[in-house]
């Protein structure tokens, strides 16, 4: 996993030495696929590279959307680079709203580990998800977990009745717990047999679209 440091010193330095600078100086849609083209341009660039500074020259730029896309296709693109480094003007304020993202990544991480296991294995994880302060009950009988994020916000309901479903259900109340938004989400998993293929891209999708309202 490619490290994000936010670093206030200006110029292509960083620990001391010059780095390659991956220039980005045309805008991005808001939207997480352009993010991720120009992310697989870097990392097939500087595949061998430890450290790679990344300028962009336009207000609009997403530090956050472009650290997220590089942690995307860096599962899917074999690489050696250990850290993506942005220069940023104040970086306190940077690390505080890029906090939301990390949670995020992290659920995606999860999800992404889960996919690979078995159907029992990937539901007992989803009625293990209570460390994150979740409150969690197995319905037996109507095979079914309950899962409820208590939060400051009026009620969001999920609903999962496939394998897909309630992954995307654990990616986005993961990473909605981690972040500590204030979301309110009460979830109804149906615990399926057996295991269906998976999409692993649309469920990614799915799981940013549920989250990115609360940490954008």
């Amino acid at each position: 996993m490619i490290e994000i440091v936010l670093d206030e010193n200006g110029g292509d330095t960083f620990l001391d030495k010059s780095r390659p600078v991956f220039a980005i100086k045309v805008p991005l849609a808001y939207d997480l696929a352009a993010y991720q083209t120009m992310a697989r341009q870097l990392i097939e660039k500087y595949a061998k590279t430890p450290i790679v500074i990344i300028q962009a020259d336009h207000q609009d730029f997403s530090i956050n959307l472009f650290a997220l896309a590089l942690f995307l296709e860096s599962c899917f693109v074999e690489n050696k680079i250990e850290c993506a480094v942005f220069k940023v003007a104040d970086s306190k304020k940077a690390t505080e709203a890029y906090k939301p993202y990390v949670a995020l990544t992290i659920a995606l991480k999860y999800v992404m580990r889960l996919i690979s296991e078995d159907v029992k294995m990937i539901y007992k994880e989803i009625s293990g998800l209570g460390y994150l302060g979740l409150d969690i009950r197995n319905d037996y009988l109507a095979d079914k977990i309950y899962l409820k994020l208590q939060g400051t916000a009026p009620v969001r309901r999920l609903y999962a009745e496939t394998v897909s479903e309630a992954l995307v259900c654990a990616g986005i109340l993961k990473a909605l717990a981690l972040a500590n938004t204030g979301a309110s989400l009460e979830a109804e998993v149906k615990i399926q047999q057996p295991k269906q293929a998976l999409n692993m891209d649309e469920i990614i999708i799915k799981i940013i679209e549920g989250v990115r309202p609360w940490i954008n």
